[in-house]
């Protein structure tokens, strides 16, 4: 997949940068639990990649205490701690931007995204909207300016 671009304004030359903006690859995923702790391995994160921005939505409030925690497979909680937000609330929402993860994070490596239910639910749904830049498109793609001293 490549860096979506839009064009913001006509040019004689299609290639030129000028006028071209990129725009984020946007992925929305849910996980569900039905059994209580445990984790779901939800998105693998090719390498090159920035993630921006997650957004966690409780879209079914998780019953029995129930928490969640998103982040990496080695590092549960890298993106939202489940002291965020109110799991067993609908409407809950807890944001990297705001926790954990305030610049975002740089995949040198591919890495996964895991969700980690904590407590005893057995029914629950949460929503991720993740923004994502994949770094190595848009340097093929070309960027709007470079300098060399």
């Amino acid at each position: 997949m490549t860096q979506p671009v839009l064009r913001t304004k006509l040019t004689h030359d299609p290639a030129s940068m000028e006028g071209q903006s990129y725009a984020p690859q946007v992925v929305v995923l849910t996980a569900s639990v039905t059994s209580g702790s445990g984790f779901v391995d939800i998105y693998t994160i090719p390498e090159g990649y920035w993630l921006e921005e997650a957004i966690g939505i409780i879209v079914t409030a998780l019953d029995g205490a129930g928490t969640v925690d998103f982040g990496q497979d080695g590092a549960a909680s890298s993106l939202i701690a489940n002291n965020e937000w109110i799991e067993t609330n609908k409407g809950a929402i807890a944001c990297s931007r705001k926790t954990t993860a305030q610049v975002g994070l740089y995949f040198a490596a591919v890495d996964i995204l895991r969700v980690t239910f904590g407590g005893a639910p057995t029914v629950g749904t949460v929503m991720f909207i993740l923004k994502l830049w994949d770094l190595n498109s848009i340097a093929a793609q070309g960027v709007h300016k470079a300098v060399t001293k």
